[in-house]
């Protein structure tokens, strides 16, 4: 092994993998080569992280990632079997990449700390995602998501063969962290607090509200916020045009046939009810709407690309989920839309949430890596790190 130097990359995995205690004492890494680099892809293990480490205040962004280190077995303190044998609670996965000389040049800015790395951090991620992939889909784990490295725990340290770090330099990093976690909040003035109050005790959002909601909370999985946002598109417009073809006295018999021929190749399609139907009842289309009939045809690329072929897919190019985002946000304007067409009394009920703001000076991010001393004990002195 003289001249090989190590990269370990080690990251928490924020739910819990729970593993024999036989297994995991003889588990070995699976090897492989990639890039030029051999790969040692370990077992899950225990580190010392806990849910309330992130926390928003219960610990400094910056000693997260210390954390990670391995947890030996005398120190764990849980009385789980699985199948009548003892186990073992894992919450990380470490990757060893290791070839002569990694390229340990500081980068030019922390922001393009995560490609320049020599692994680069999305090579390492991609490999955890993949594992996680393939334990998601054979243990029907629905918990299991993807993990980004702008989101989440990890550290990429440099060990010489001797598994310390190397001798520090001006020019070279040794170590790069990233100590991100999210959290959520809820910002109350006293307008939306007395905004709650005017609905009703026992109140039952509309479908297409849930559906809205629920797809702005599935953006990172894209495929399923993408279908949530285009239901909603479908249930608000089934619903106003039902609504609206009664206000303007259309013979329901007729609008029956209209809308349900017992054959869908023959019923209005979701464009024909955003264009000509309403066209016709409101003198309305959202084709008149530039912008949102853009993001409507986008949305419906999307969302039929993902039923027909599982990725959802714009103008051949596949949707992230910033995208997905924003066209979660596109198909909720369109809904405002649709409801400005209707009278006051049914419409969704709303609130201007630009009229909320929230600060805060709560550190989130560090650019700085811990370091450790001589004796391997880790310190919170010097260090360089990744910083997103």
């Amino acid at each position: 092994m003289d001249g090989i130097m190590l990269a370990r990359f080690q990251i928490h995995i924020p739910f819990d993998i729970y593993i024999p205690t036989r297994l995991y004492s003889e588990g070995q890494p699976q090897q492989f080569e990639i890039s030029g680099m051999q790969v040692a892809f370990h077992p899950p293990y225990p580190c010392s992280l806990t849910p309330n480490d992130r926390l928003l205040m219960s610990s400094a962004a910056s000693d997260l990632p210390r954390k990670l280190e391995r947890v030996s077995l005398s120190e764990m303190q849980e009385d789980t079997k699985i199948n009548g044998e003892a186990a073992v609670r894992c919450n990380a996965l470490q990757i060893d990449f290791s070839k002569p000389e990694f390229d340990r040049r500081r980068p030019e800015n922390t922001a393009g700390a995560l490609m320049a790395s020599d692994p680069p951090v999305p090579l390492a991620i991609n490999l955890v995602n993949n594992w996680l992939t393939r334990l998601r889909v054979l243990s029907r784990a629905a918990q299991i998501k993807p993990l980004d490295a702008t989101k989440s725990i990890w550290r990429l340290r440099y060990l010489d063969d001797d598994g310390r770090l190397p001798e520090r330099s001006e020019e070279k990093v040794r170590e790069l962290i990233s100590g991100a976690f999210t959290f959520n909040a809820v910002a109350m003035n006293s307008e939306l607090w007395s905004a709650v109050d005017t609905l009703p005790w026992g109140y039952e959002p509309v479908a297409t509200d849930t559906l809205l909601l629920d797809a702005a909370g599935a953006v990172e999985e894209v495929g399923p916020a993408i279908v949530l946002a285009f239901t909603a598109l479908e249930t608000r417009i089934g619903y106003a045009l039902d609504l609206l073809s009664r206000m303007s006295g259309v013979n329901p018999k007729v609008w029956d046939w209209i809308q349900d021929r017992n054959d869908y190749r023959k019923e209005p399609s979701i464009t024909e009810k955003f264009d000509s139907l309403l066209r016709v009842l409101t003198r309305h289309s959202l084709k008149q709407e530039g912008k949102l009939w853009e993001g409507f045809q986008n949305l419906r690329a999307a969302r039929n690309s993902f039923a027909h072929n599982g990725q959802a897919i714009v103008g051949k190019k596949p949707v992230d989920w910033q995208e997905a985002s924003r066209l979660v946000s596109v198909a909720r304007e369109i809904v405002d839309w649709i409801d400005g067409l209707l009278p006051v009394a049914e419409r969704r009920p709303t609130f201007d949430t630009e009229s909320v703001q929230m600060e805060s000076s709560f550190l989130i991010m560090v650019p700085e890596a811990l370091q450790e001393t001589q004796d391997g004990s880790p310190s919170r002195a010097g260090g360089e790190g990744a910083q997103k």
